[in-house]
């Protein structure tokens, strides 16, 4: 071979192997493998306005939003924090600004959802759309309606979703049917409240298939978990089964359960315990979900700087009212002590006010419901006459035939008190004493003839009682 042949040759060779060798080869991307994402969702229920902590009795709502804003500062990816409802009404401090101060409170702690509850609707839909004016979360609830339409109120959603990493989450909102029997009547018969697990398949078919939701869970004022049986199987539209957890409320109970492997769970009241649902979510579905309940005086032990800062924005006002001293009493007293002390104040109120009424009356009654609370032995201030009694029930004077008497003495759900047995009065009718929440029950079943209300509110009725020794006959309250 021609030398120079040659080395050209090698020339070419050296230079096609150090192309080769020095060109850069990428590697083949390896196939992505699904990884599971754990969800914590953690609820309040039925709170009753329960914000101050009170040792070894009430936790209060500085220790617990810490707890809860720590959860979600340590995982905010995967935490949900809601309310299944009735979360303002029941103390002086959130009763004073008709729940401004707690959903304050709920903005700062970082809430996603509540529910409305019924006690939601105790001041009416102004207070409520109050409320969610300042709410940074939605007000949810997917079966009320305006009486005999299909409007929704404006103020509530059926469902919200929340995306939280590569994961969205869908919560619908439910209250139990019927659940009007324990609202004012004049405020209730405003709307429809319809059973919802119809309304709950629906949505849920809607946030998986057209959300494309990876879980769904509900978020209801409701206690009967077994009434929700039907929504724990698979849907045929979405091929999933509709709810993947269930929050409870309304009954003050605790429980911790599942039907068909879907968790439910409620945490009784006053904020004694927080709601938790823990969620695996795997490809887009879940696959392995279970509840618990968090007892909250052992577990939040520490308060937020943050809640309290809000609250000290609110308690000039609150204390100057609720720490008044009204009287002093020398034995504790039971519900069923305070509900006849509510009674009898009644009749002293209607009795001594006969520029507002047309009749005296002898006998009284109040709804074991309603009375919320004991009283220790000691001084009793306005806040705690709150306690017992939180809810804007007015003074009533009913006026019944016999049956009608017989119908409101014969029910066994009532606290009462009788001054003298009533007689028919130169009307031909018997007058007794009441509260409008009992009025209006009586009203549904025809029983009243008529009745005359009082602006003035059952617990001021009380004060006045307590404040002229009127009541001193039933138990020593005033010393």
């Amino acid at each position: 071979m021609n030398i120079f042949k040659f080395i050209k040759k090698l020339t070419f060779l050296g230079i096609l192997f150090l192309v080769t060798s020095c060109a850069r080869v990428d590697p083949v991307e390896p196939t992505p493998t699904d990884t599971t994402e754990t969800l914590n969702f953690y609820a309040l229920n039925d709170f009753h306005g329960a914000i101050e902590n009170k040792p070894d009795k009430q936790t209060g709502i500085s220790r617990i939003g810490k707890y809860l804003m720590d959860e979600k500062a340590k995982n905010p990816n995967n935490t949900i924090i809601i309310s299944s409802g009735d979360m303002w009404q029941g103390s002086v401090d959130s009763n004073l600004n008709k729940g401004a101060l707690l959903t304050d409170i709920m903005n700062t702690i970082g809430f996603d959802s509540i529910t409305i509850g019924n006690h939601e609707f105790d001041w009416g839909e102004d207070a409520i759309r109050n409320n969610k004016a300042k709410m940074q979360f939605p007000l949810l609830a997917c079966n009320i309606f305006y009486k005999g339409t299909e409007t929704r109120p404006d103020y509530l959603s059926p469902y919200t979703t929340i995306t939280k990493g590569n994961i969205k989450i869908g919560i619908i909102g439910a209250v139990k049917e019927n659940i009007g029997v324990d609202i004012l009547r004049s405020v209730s018969n405003l709307f429809d409240y319809r059973k919802p697990n119809e309304y709950i398949k629906k949505y849920s078919d809607i946030l998986f298939t057209n959300e494309n939701c990876d879980a769904v869970i509900l978020s209801t004022h409701d206690s009967d978990y077994s009434g929700y049986l039907d929504t724990t199987l698979v849907s045929t539209v979405s091929n999933r089964i509709y709810l993947d957890g269930i929050f409870l409320g309304h009954d003050h109970q605790v429980y911790n359960g599942d039907e068909n492997n879907v968790p439910y769970v409620e945490g009784g009241s006053n904020g004694k315990m927080i709601s938790n649902i823990t969620l695996k979510v795997k490809s887009h579905k879940v696959t392995e979900s279970y509840g618990e309940v968090i007892n909250t005086l052992e577990n939040c032990n520490s308060t937020s700087s943050e809640i309290d800062a809000v609250y000290d924005g609110y308690k000039p006002e609150i204390d100057r009212i609720k720490n008044t001293i009204i009287g002093k009493t020398s034995v504790a007293l039971s519900k069923p002590e305070l509900g006849a002390i509510a009674s009898k104040s009644i009749i002293y109120y209607i009795n001594n006010h006969q520029d507002e009424f047309n009749y005296k009356v002898d006998y009284a009654e109040v709804n074991s419901g309603g009375t919320r609370n004991t009283i220790e032995a000691g001084n009793v201030t306005y806040g705690m006459i709150y306690q017992v009694f939180p809810f804007d029930n007015n003074i009533v004077e009913a006026d019944l035939d016999e049956a009608g008497l017989a119908a409101y003495k014969s029910y066994d759900g009532n606290y009462s008190y009788t001054l003298n047995e009533p007689k028919v009065d130169t009307d031909g009718l018997y007058h007794i004493g009441t509260i409008n929440y009992v009025s209006e029950i009586y009203d549904g079943k025809g029983v009243n003839k008529s009745r005359t209300y009082s602006p003035t509110l059952l617990r001021d009725a009380i004060v006045e009682a307590i404040s002229k020794n009127y009541i001193d006959e039933i138990k020593p309250i005033v010393d």
